[in-house]
């Protein structure tokens, strides 16, 4: 027989740094409030299957929650993955599927942060959760409202340093 099974000794578990990036939203002209309107009536929102878009890779995108706070709005988005669901596993090795109902999925939730007087969106950085690209392709689904682009905000040390760079064009 093998040796039973003995827990490493606790360790107090380093704190997740949690990380942003910026974007500046880029609407069509007279689109400007869309964003805003989308986001305040989603919100209000009864029926939940409203919220939810699939994506081009099979997931699911749906708008959780959204808040007006003062002059910006606080939410979040899940990504809910349907169709590739990993198994359950135990710490000796064993492994069985999940068993999920067929509306259900594995969500990954990315919160958000959007300032309509400067039109800039903070969005997690979050490996399974809500990109960029689903950001702009929801609200494009939702609001009618197309092209919406996600311009990233440069730090003034990424800017400084691409204004300082010569380039060499070799004929």
């Amino acid at each position: 027989t093998g040796y039973p099974y003995q827990p490493l000794p606790t360790r107090s578990a380093p704190v997740p740094k949690l990380k942003f990036d910026f974007y500046e939203v880029v609407l069509p002209p007279n689109a400007t409030e869309a964003f805003e309107r989308l986001i305040e009536n989603l919100d209000g929102s009864i029926d939940d299957h409203t919220r939810s878009v699939e994506f081009y890779d099979q997931t699911n995108l749906r708008f959780q929650e959204g808040k007006k706070q003062e002059d910006y709005f606080l939410g979040e988005m899940i990504r809910i993955n349907t169709k590739n669901i990993p198994n359950k596993a135990k710490l000796n090795g064993v492994t069985a599927p999940i068993e999920l109902e067929p509306d259900q999925g594995i969500g990954a939730g990315t919160a958000f942060l959007y300032h309509p007087p400067t039109k800039t969106l903070v969005i997690q950085k979050s490996a399974n959760g809500v990109p960029p690209s689903a950001f702009e392709f929801y609200f494009e689904q939702k609001s009618k409202v197309t092209p919406m682009t996600l311009r990233p905000w440069l730090q003034k040390e990424t800017n400084k340093k691409f204004n300082q760079k010569t380039v060499n064009k070799s004929e």
